[in-house]
């Protein structure tokens, strides 16, 4: 099931619905629903599809807007998050490495916030079909375990329009996927997602799947390999203005944008 919209749209009825997170603590973790994109695909050979959160100017708006519809297969009825915060001290280029102060905190705080949420909620009125039983999904987002990882990135893997050398594949992405979820002990089930988050100028292309490179073309995407799914998530508020069209942020402006794009692809792959 996918949700598109401004990063989570509600479509019940035809309706569409914008929310904003609040947390269950006293800090507000920003979902910021500025960024004009509609989830967009492209299929591939396979004729899977690799979903993404278009850049701003990258974005065309869709003439008619409809409910999802149900294309029979199995949806995340309960979910559970594993977070992977790739953070080395360099990019390939020598240039030094940069998150916010608050960046990583932010993330770990919405993946603990947003299950039993009223923005989680609007997941709850899509469902499965299984064996002739049909499963609402449930108010349940978990966060299953965060790992920094400083290992450098490779170099040589692609050349990215707006990041250059510092630039890493959708293959590299799977990769620190399955090296760090295998040395944690993360299983792969169908109710899992896995993040990888990259630093500050550190771009991304994937041409294997036909959606180009980031920044330019989309602000993250997700895919699965066999039953892993995936999100790859570079830095959003890398070149202002490219991932969301909003001014204020009352938080972190980096986490901020960023949780935008992370919200985006959670709700489309759940």
């Amino acid at each position: 099931m996918n949700v598109g919209g401004d990063n989570v749209t509600s479509r019940k009825k035809g309706t569409a619905t914008r929310v904003l997170l609040m947390s269950t603590g006293a800090l507000m973790v920003a979902l910021l629903i500025g960024t004009p994109g509609i989830a967009s695909a492209r299929t591939i050979a396979s004729k899977q599809l690799a979903h993404y959160t278009p850049t701003v100017q990258n974005y065309a708006k869709p003439q008619h807007i409809q409910n999802l519809t149900y294309g029979g297969a199995k949806v995340q009825v309960k979910n559970k998050n594993y977070v992977i915060l790739w953070e080395p001290s360099t990019l390939q280029d020598g240039s030094a490495a940069f998150v916010s102060s608050q960046y990583n905190a932010l993330m770990k705080r919405y993946f603990n916030d947003v299950g039993g949420n009223g923005l989680y909620n609007n997941n709850t009125q899509y469902y499965q079909i299984v064996g002739g039983v049909k499963t609402n999904i449930k108010n349940v987002s978990k966060l299953g375990g965060l790992f920094v990882d400083t290992t450098a990135y490779p170099k040589n893997q692609c050349s990215d329009p707006a990041t250059g050398a510092n630039c890493v594949t959708d293959q590299n992405i799977t990769a620190e996927v399955n090296k760090v979820r295998q040395a944690q002990g993360w299983k792969v089930t169908s109710k899992d997602m896995f993040y990888v988050m990259t630093v500050k100028g550190e771009g991304s292309c994937a041409n294997n799947l036909g959606i180009g490179c980031s920044f330019s073309s989309w602000c993250g995407y997700h895919y699965f390999v066999g039953k892993m799914m995936y999100a790859n998530i570079p830095y959003a508020n890398t070149f202002s203005g490219n991932c969301t069209t909003r001014s204020s942020f009352p938080n972190d402006p980096d986490a901020d944008v960023t949780l935008s794009v992370v919200s985006h692809e959670q709700m489309e792959a759940v």
